[in-house]
């Protein structure tokens, strides 16, 4: 007798494994011909790169469906961009839009147009106003050409309104709306103005050259009032009410109030009334005073500047006036200044915790509970602060990302294999680009997706970047991806640190990319100036250093966990001290110790930390570290049992 069911699941089973074979061989297939493509790529570029054409286009005919073949046809067509026609680049951008470097190709394009003044073509290909100053010169500069002089120089005035000196493609337009004798000398004197504020000294006595003689006593007041504005308040009494004058007086005051504040204050209301400022105005100048005053010792100027941040709107000014009062320990100053604050900044969690914290500290318990209370499980730095003054667990928000069969990727599909094979070839910078561009161009709803993908693929930066443009904010696993894990445990055991304190640097740093290079020039994945870097790698015995090893995530991993732990063993392994003296350096760390005097709470000292990007800086950090331990399983801690009972 027959086993029909037995003979039914061989015949299941045969089916699936000449399937799953199948499969296979075809993947395999597929991989190969990708790595055979991506070699061909590679040689193709290096031919391009040597100007061997002929072996170029051998190898390009090889490459014709290569996901990054586009990149080589970019590279020739840019090459060739002087022999093209304007249909010729529209069909070009046309055919190529969903790549980045189109905006390259496209603006390479209209300053080829602006050069040659090929202006009917320009406007085609531009026919709004464009972002660039550049650009808008060279726009103006074509509806100049085309007879809408009305537009152009209206476009001539926006652009010479400046404090700085304007790009030179701007140079003709100017001539044109000059000669038409369409510039005023007021439009001089409000340049100057501009000037004024921007401490362009060069560009004022240029200026005051363009003057006719009836508006040179004019530009002569202007440049004396820039090398003396202590005359500010005599100026402002002599001279009539007029627009211009009253602009003159403001921006005079205040660069007295920046270089002799003291003095400005002295000066202020002869300043406000010879030129019959308004209230909003008198104000506003105020502010501006004041705020150069928060610092001084001066028993009279400090009452002065209390009276008008008391009547002031200006929500930052008053913050900073209740951090000065945070340092000094006056605590019933800070509350009175907290009340001072609009009833929306008042409900703000880092100040709801300093009036609770407040209250703790005057032995008013049960305030200091409900205060508390009102802001845990947010997921903020103070939220947190609070959970631990109540002795509560932390706890905060926290969503799980989509899973791997909700992601469609739809027409998306082209952009992710090429950001793929980029990554491979380690072209992170033109990666990103690819995965920014497509960030800017997606829908709201297509961010989460990309995301998740990001995550699923490890393209660990790259997920953060979505997580940022789509305010994914409570996405902790996606925000803080276990990226680097090797290095991490390897060198968190090396140097004995927390590997999430690392992983929190690193985070915060660079977010996680790592070629990162800052603008004063910290590179990689924790973000070392090459100075220190260097330093630190003579410690560790490297014998042959150079710049370029700081992109490479494992060595810049080393060198910056060797750095971090050089500062937490300068500061007892305090980590906000250490997490201020990476950021800004331990001098400045030093001479706020200094200020101090170990008279702070740890919660006062960051909070008067006077550098507002390292008063985030260390917030962020410990926070990270935070969100790095919730993730890995750990109980999670915002600060030590020593950091909290240090004084600062």
């Amino acid at each position: 007798m027959i086993n029909i069911k037995n003979t039914l699941y061989k015949q299941v089973v045969l089916v699936f494994l000449t399937t799953l074979l199948w499969s296979s061989s075809v993947l395999a297939v597929t991989q190969s011909k990708l790595d055979r493509q991506r070699d061909i790529y590679v040689q193709a570029s290096q031919a391009l790169d040597q100007h061997d054409m002929e072996t170029f286009w051998t190898l390009r005919k090889e490459i014709v469906d290569y996901p990054l073949t586009p990149y080589l046809n970019n590279r020739i067509f840019l090459s060739q961009l002087s022999q093209k026609n304007l249909s010729q680049v529209q069909n070009y951008l046309k055919k190529y839009d969903d790549f980045p470097f189109t905006t390259h190709v496209f603006n390479r394009y209209l300053a080829q147009l602006g050069a040659q003044k090929a202006w009917s073509e320009f406007l085609v290909l531009q026919p709004t106003v464009p972002r660039s100053e550049v650009y808008q010169c060279y726009f103006y500069r074509a509806q100049l050409a085309q007879g809408r002089k009305t537009i152009a120089w209206q476009g001539a005035k926006k652009l010479w309104h400046s404090g700085q000196s304007v790009n030179a493609a701007c140079d003709p337009l100017f001539a044109s709306w000059i000669e038409a004798k369409q510039r005023t000398d007021g439009d001089i004197l409000d340049r100057m103005l501009l000037a004024f504020s921007a401490y362009n000294s060069s560009l004022l006595n240029y200026l005051k050259t363009q003057l006719s003689d009836k508006s040179i006593s004019q530009g002569q007041m202007i440049l004396d009032l820039y090398a003396d504005p202590d005359g500010v308040e005599k100026f402002a009494k002599q001279r009539k009410v007029t627009s211009f004058y009253q602009s003159l007086t403001r921006v005079a005051f205040k660069r007295l109030s920046r270089k002799l504040p003291l003095e400005a204050q002295k000066q202020f209301l002869g300043v406000v009334k010879g030129q019959h400022f308004t209230g909003a105005e008198i104000q506003k100048l105020g502010d501006y005073l004041a705020r150069h005053l928060l610092y001084t010792s001066d028993k009279k100027a400090q009452q002065w500047r209390d009276k008008i941040i008391i009547k002031s709107n200006n929500t930052a000014l008053i913050e900073k006036r209740i951090e000065r009062e945070i340092k000094n320990q006056h605590w019933t100053q800070v509350v009175k200044w907290i009340a001072i604050l609009k009833a929306e900044a008042q409900k703000q969690p880092r100040w709801v915790f300093w009036k609770a914290h407040i209250a703790d500290m005057q032995g008013k318990k049960k305030i200091a509970h409900q205060l508390y209370t009102r802001i845990l499980g947010e997921r903020d730095f103070y939220s947190v602060a609070a959970a631990i003054e109540l002795n509560a667990p932390i706890k905060f928000r926290v969503q799980s990302a989509l899973p791997k069969g909700d992601i469609k990727l739809g027409t998306y599909q082209n952009i992710f294999a090429r950001i793929q094979e980029l990554l491979i070839l380690d072209k992170l910078d033109a990666a990103r680009y690819e995965w920014q561009h497509m960030l800017n161009e997606c829908s709201p709803q297509e961010i989460p997706m990309f995301a998740a993908y990001a995550d699923h693929r490890g393209w660990h930066h790259f997920g953060i970047l979505a997580t940022v443009k789509g305010k994914m904010w409570d996405h902790l696993n996606l925000r803080f991806p276990l990226a680097y894990q090797w290095a991490f445990n390897f060198f968190s055991k090396e140097h004995q640190i927390a590997k999430t304190t690392l992983m929190a640097i690193a985070r915060q740093e660079s977010a996680l990319f790592p070629n990162a290079h800052s603008r004063v020039g910290a590179r990689g994945l924790m973000q070392l100036m090459p100075k220190t870097a260097q330093q630190t790698a003579q410690k560790l015995g490297y014998t042959s250093y150079s710049i370029e090893l700081l992109y490479n995530s494992k060595v810049n991993i080393r060198l910056g966990s060797a750095y971090l732990k050089e500062m937490l063993d300068k500061y007892n392994q305090n980590r906000i001290l250490a997490f201020a003296s990476y950021n800004a350096g331990p001098n400045r760390v030093e001479s706020w110790l200094q200020r101090s005097n170990g008279k702070l709470d740890v919660y006062a000292f960051i909070d008067m930390i006077p550098f507002s990007e390292t008063r985030g800086y260390v917030k962020n950090a410990l926070m990270f570290d935070l969100y790095y331990q919730k993730i890995l399983g750990k109980t999670p801690y915002l600060l030590t049992k020593d950091e909290l009972k240090q004084k600062y």
